[in-house]
């Protein structure tokens, strides 16, 4: 979905009209039967015994209530690079929505290797923001839980986890974008996964894009976040840009962030929320004179490719932009760009002391203080997991 689409206009109610006003009422219908199915599984879930699996080393779930577009990646690797410097061996759990097959690649693998086994843009990125973690790519994150214990990883990330209940976690952290925290409803009425009120089941809750927003809207956020999460955490945190690399993920120095103030950039991307990344172009003082934007995890063809050159030449654009999970997907010989491409690389920014928040939280599960749903030593099943009861798991 693009920020200029028909439903992204109708959801966030910006779509005037009679037409637009029955179209809303018509997939708020359409959300009831969502509503019942999600209440169904989550009280399966919440109520019986052996529903969930444990690994047998800490889960640190990543996630959100809507569908895609929070910063999950940018997260994700914040924590590993956390538990890297902590002499911890992390490993990813994905889904791998759109990858090419099942696959485990290990850190001790060549950079190009891991590509092959990881066709998904965001294993990619992270494979080449951290590449001392363990990625396991898994529909079935219960088995990817064990082949990554089984390859001598010692902590769990599992990314997009939330709504995957099955593997329970010790550390359940939620991400709810700033700019559009609810999703404009229940889907396919807004975006929203979940009801709001499953948040009680978070550890942890990061608004992410917290400085696109007024401080006093930011603080009424955290308020209503405090009270739907029961008193868990609530935390803040900014997506900064850090570096500028080239499509092969080097850095040079000459070409950092401060260097594009003033540039006439052409950018383009297929993310969940390419208008964040738009904004963030805009904040590093560049005049946006075109873009193109693309559904999450789009691959382009050839044609496409080159109609986006023509477009950018046209344009006038004296450096073209994108983001690093698009840049990995891009073919090394084409299109034959009019201006320098560069790669915006993203860091996650904790505003005042949630860095040290969220820094013990993690702290606590790896040293084995916190196992949701049971004891630290408690019972294990076949196959490196176990089953869990009692406390939601989740």
């Amino acid at each position: 979905m693009t920020p200029d689409s028909y439903y992204d206009r109708l959801i966030r109610g910006r779509q005037r009209g009679l037409l637009a006003a029955g179209l809303r009422c018509g997939l708020a219908a359409f959300s009831w039967p969502y509503r019942l199915v999600v209440g169904l599984r989550n009280a399966y879930y919440d109520h019986v015994r052996r529903a969930t699996r444990r690994a047998d080393v800490p889960v640190i779930s990543v996630g959100n209530l809507v569908t895609g577009g929070t910063g999950k990646t940018p997260m994700v690797i914040w924590i590993l690079q956390r538990l890297v410097e902590t002499r911890r061996r992390p490993g990813v759990l994905m889904r791998g929505y759109k990858a090419s097959q099942i696959a485990c690649c290990q850190a001790n693998q060549a950079l190009q290797d891991a590509i092959h086994g990881c066709e998904n843009d965001e294993a990619r990125e992270i494979r080449r923001r951290c590449p001392r973690a363990d990625l396991v790519i898994d529909p079935d994150r219960v088995a990817g839980a064990a082949k990554a214990a089984g390859i001598g990883c010692d902590v769990l990330v599992m990314d997009d986890g939330f709504q995957h209940r099955r593997l329970a976690r010790d550390l359940d952290v939620v991400l709810v974008d700033a700019t559009f925290p609810f999703g404009g409803g229940l889907l396919p009425r807004g975006m929203r996964r979940e009801p709001i009120d499953s948040l009680k089941r978070a550890d942890v809750v990061v608004i992410t894009r917290a400085d696109q927003v007024h401080e006093s809207e930011r603080d009424g956020l955290r308020r209503r976040l405090g009270e739907l999460t029961e008193g868990a955490p609530v935390l803040c945190a900014c997506h900064r840009p850090v570096e500028l690399c080239d499509q092969t993920g080097r850095c040079d120095a000459g070409t950092g962030v401060d260097s594009m103030r003033g540039r006439r950039a052409w950018i383009f991307a297929a993310l969940g929320n390419p208008a964040a990344f738009s904004a963030t172009v805009e904040r590093m003082g560049c005049a946006v004179v075109g873009s193109r934007f693309w559904p999450d995890h789009h691959a382009w063809s050839d044609a496409e490719l080159d109609d986006m050159a023509r477009a950018a030449g046209s344009a006038a654009a004296d450096v073209i932009l994108t983001t690093e999970k698009d840049a990995v997907k891009l073919p090394p010989d084409r299109p034959k760009w009019p201006a320098p491409l560069r790669v915006v690389r993203i860091g996650m920014d904790f505003l005042g002391g949630d860095a040290d928040v969220m820094c013990a939280k993690l702290s606590e599960v790896v040293a084995g203080e916190v196992r949701r749903g049971g004891a630290v030593d408690g019972e294990r099943a076949g196959g490196g997991v176990a089953s869990t009861h009692g406390k939601d798991p989740t």
